[in-house]
């Protein structure tokens, strides 16, 4: 019983023994390789798998990077026979290395893998019989890759290979994924990079004052193919199930600026449907989507990116971009910038839609405005008008009941001044009588009161002369009786105005006579009377101390002429051109309706005539009037 204790601890003593020495050796293998791997400068992983392979003593030492979706992995660093050799891809299926990334674990198979794995052919092209692989995994637990260990002959040592591997596995991995941080890190950099870039070129299509929107167009396509190395641009206008193109830079006479397809026909139709971008990386992908004949013939895309326009909340066209040259994967930023350049260009429309919306606003303002200008301004000539019309018709009706009274007057009048005409004539030849009975006795006493009642009998006669020849204007210058066309000869309508208004004169102003050998003409006499009253008493008015009134007539071909002149204060320039005016006055207010010379105009053109006016302040004012001798129907 003792003996066998006794044999039982020496055999635990032995294997402890030997287990101290394996750790010994693992312990001094892993010392003597980091102190190689820390000395050399370069990379780690490929000095890693290059000193493992030599000193383990194996056919081959690879570490490997899994794919995104975890279904291959691709060999960065690999060393075979003590060569490093380039690495290449291998599926994960079928393989050890898919449950090592699965578990997450190492796994050991230290003969027969061929057997156990037949699928993979670089195991059978090796003659592999034992494999060991370790998971390199990140800091958050997350498959990144393996290390792995093959040899042609069955591993021994599996345990202190197994040491090692677990102590460079995670050193391993913690280069992998700093190495994958800084792959990421540069890729994001160089997208900023291009994205900064892309950013100032769209700052510069804004900011540029283009001549025409069709330039503005033309400049975001040249600049998105620059942009995204690409050789096609398209922008078109979506009307209905139909796609128009706006713009093109392509240099295909099927895709020129007016073109018209059916929108089911092209590109831009998953691009409405869907109402976002869309990007077809490889000729496949566009032939699956897009079996169009004329996409297949004339247009062999290889790739394309599309994205909706918006204008005003709605899909006003597409923005596109392609190549028949290259397949292309588009990245994260270049869908951004796109976006963007979509965005900027609906802006523009909407500016230059709501720009000409406010020009046809404005147009059509413009066009209401001149038309109620008009409008206010016919409304205002025709309210002056009735208003001239209204005070011609009450100036004429005061007229007609003047002339009425005048006449009335005249008749009521003439019938005493008739009796004393007539009592005067024959007490003057009662007078002549007794003069000469009285002579024939030579009474002188009587003598001197006869010559009185001869004097006072001649006064009663001559203001009886003056009286009848006043009454007897006051009937000419009424002519109610003449309301047709007449033959009047004008001096005398002229003396028979001056006639009434003698008594205006008051001694201070002259006037002179100048009448030529005028015809009578045809005209309405009581109008024309109308006519020289107003003008006389503008002269008159005109002078305000003493002065002249000058009257001349005479022929001018077919016409007469009067030309009435004063020497009063005259009419400033800046108000000649409104003399004729209703309402206008150079008198002040109080004195006169504004209306004389506006009656005067307006009775020369019914004559078919014209007037006309100059004046000099300080020197006086002359009226030129024109009549025709015939009317002319």
């Amino acid at each position: 019983m003792p003996s066998k204790m006794a044999e039982s601890l020496e055999q635990i003593q032995q294997t402890l023994e030997n287990e101290i020495v394996k750790r010994q050796q693992a312990e001094e293998a892993l010392r003597r390789m980091t102190g190689v791997i820390t000395a050399i400068d370069g990379d780690f992983l490929t000095v890693l798998v290059d000193y493992l392979a030599n000193d383990l003593q194996v056919d081959c030492v690879w570490a490997g990077e899994l794919s995104e979706d975890s279904q291959s992995v691709t060999i960065i660093a690999t060393s075979v026979k003590g060569q490093l050799a380039p690495g290449y891809t291998y599926n994960l299926e079928g393989t050890p290395c898919h449950k090592v990334v699965v578990g997450k674990e190492c796994v050991v198979y230290p003969e027969n893998v061929t057997q156990l794995f037949p699928k993979p052919k670089l195991f059978a092209d090796m003659g592999i019989e034992g494999y060991i692989g370790y998971p390199l995994l990140g800091t958050y637990g997350q498959p990144l890759g393996l290390l792995v260990i093959i040899d042609s002959q069955p591993l021994k040592e599996v345990e202190s290979r197994k040491t090692l591997l677990q102590t460079f596995g995670a050193r391993a991995a913690q280069e992998l994924e700093r190495k994958k941080a800084e792959e990421e890190l540069l890729y994001v950099s160089e997208e900023i990079d291009l994205f900064s870039s892309s950013l100032k070129q769209l700052h510069r299509l804004k900011s540029t004052n283009h001549g025409s929107f069709e330039d503005l167009l033309t400049d975001y396509l040249k600049t998105g193919c620059d942009l995204f190395g690409l050789s096609i641009g398209i922008i078109c206008q979506i009307k209905g199930q139909s796609y128009i193109i706006r713009a093109a830079q392509s240099g295909l006479e099927f895709l020129t600026p007016g073109m018209k397809y059916e929108l089911k026909d092209t590109y831009c139709a998953e691009v409405f449907k869907k109402k976002k971008t869309i990007t077809y990386c490889h000729d496949s992908e566009i032939a699956e989507v897009h079996p169009a004949p004329m996409y297949q013939e004339k247009l062999k895309l290889k790739s394309y990116i599309g994205t909706p326009i918006f204008v005003n909340g709605k899909i006003d066209g597409t923005l596109n971009f392609s190549s028949v040259e290259k397949s292309k994967k588009f990245k994260d930023y270049e869908l951004e910038i796109i976006e963007l350049m979509a965005q900027n260009l609906a802006t523009e429309i909407e500016r230059r839609q709501a720009e000409e919306a406010l020009r046809t606003s404005e147009k059509a303002l413009r066009a209401s405005t001149l038309e109620l200008k008009e409008k206010n301004e016919a409304l205002e000539n025709t309210l002056n008008q009735l208003k001239e019309t209204q005070n011609q018709l009450i100036l004429q009706e005061k007229m007609a009941s003047l002339g009425n009274l005048v006449a009335g007057v005249a008749h009521e009048i003439n019938n005493p001044i008739g009796a004393i005409h007539s009592a005067a004539d024959v007490a003057n030849r009662g007078l002549q009588k007794i003069k000469t009975l009285l002579h024939k006795t030579d009474s002188r006493q009587l003598q001197r009161p006869l010559e009185l009642l001869e004097r006072n009998n001649q006064v009663i006669t001559t203001a009886s002369e003056r009286i009848t020849k006043i009454v007897q204007s006051l009937r000419t210058f009424a002519r109610l009786d003449e309301a047709q066309l007449q033959k009047v000869n004008l001096h005398e309508n002229i003396d028979t105005t001056l006639t009434l208004i003698h008594h205006e004169l008051r001694d201070k102003i002259h006037v002179i006579k100048e009448y030529g050998d005028i015809p009578p003409i045809q005209c309405y006499p009581s109008e024309l009377n109308q006519v020289f009253m107003h003008l006389l008493r503008n002269a008159i008015q005109a002078i305000e101390q003493e002065g002249t009134i000058t009257i001349a007539t005479f022929v001018d071909e077919t016409q007469v002429c009067v030309r009435i002149s004063d020497t009063g204060k005259g009419v400033p320039p800046e108000v000649l051109s409104q003399i004729f005016d209703p309402g206008f006055t150079t008198q002040g207010v109080g004195v006169g309706t504004g209306l004389g010379l506006s009656i005067v105009y307006n009775i020369a053109q019914k004559h078919k005539g014209d007037i006309k006016v100059e004046s000099k302040v300080g020197k006086g004012t002359a009226f030129l009037l024109t009549l025709p001798i015939e009317q002319t129907s």
